[in-house]
């Protein structure tokens, strides 16, 4: 059996079409009602609105376009497939660049995916963007998964499908784990100021306090 802990990292879309659809669906507050706090609203607080509608695709597991994947096999080192990184120039290379490592190291029958609200994100995210930029999975996945042989989601165990969320930094300090120390939600301010070796070495961070934190909970489970 493989053990294998994921983590995605994304970027919001940059799609033409989804842009001019949400700009066709902005408008100012029912609220407002004079023409000029109107006209004002649309100069001043509309380019805002349009750029955290289209920040927030990110998260969107149709619509993110994915910048870093990291992955640990078993006790490997981890290795982290990353846009401007390698060569790789855009998701159809990171995916393709993971997918072949994933053939190469794994049992083709028996795999088990650790993620961090994979079940709900990064397992989704990876089936979507690999059947949209037409490369092939080597290795089964569903699009919705949950909890059992093949795909152990720790935040959906610890968590349950409709409790309070806690991140994995927090849930590392709770075991006494370091964790991770840089936030995903600044990979977009990275890759705008072209620093992509920080959303790497974040991506990888993330797997590691993954592996720790798996491994931890595990030998509570199961100790003799």
């Amino acid at each position: 059996m493989n053990n294998i802990v994921l983590d995605i990292e994304t970027l919001p879309t940059d799609l033409p079409w989804y842009s001019d659809k949400l700009k066709d669906k902005l408008a100012p507050p029912g609220s407002m009602k004079k023409a000029e706090t109107i006209e004002k609203w649309w100069e001043e607080k509309a380019p805002a609105v349009l750029q955290d509608r289209m920040q927030r695709t990110a998260m969107d597991t149709s619509l993110a376009r994915i910048v870093s994947i990291a992955v640990k096999v078993d006790d490997n080192p981890t290795v982290c497939f990353c846009q401007r990184l390698y060569h790789l120039e855009h998701d159809h290379d990171v995916l393709e660049s993971f997918w072949n490592y994933i053939d190469k190291e794994t049992n083709r029958a028996d795999i088990v995916w650790i993620t961090y609200n994979g079940n709900r994100f990064d397992i989704p995210l990876l089936v979507h963007r690999s059947l949209i930029c037409r490369v092939p999975p080597t290795r089964f996945m569903t699009s919705w998964p949950r909890n059992g042989e093949r795909y152990c989601d720790i935040m959906e165990s610890w968590c349950g499908l409709y409790g309070d969320k806690i991140s994995l930094a927090n849930l590392c300090k709770l075991f006494g784990i370091e964790g991770p120390q840089t936030k995903g939600s600044d990979v977009f301010e990275w890759w705008l100021a072209q620093d992509v070796q920080k959303i790497a070495d974040h991506n990888i961070e993330d797997v590691e306090s993954l592996y720790e934190l798996n491994k931890t909970i595990q030998e509570a489970m199961y100790r003799d």
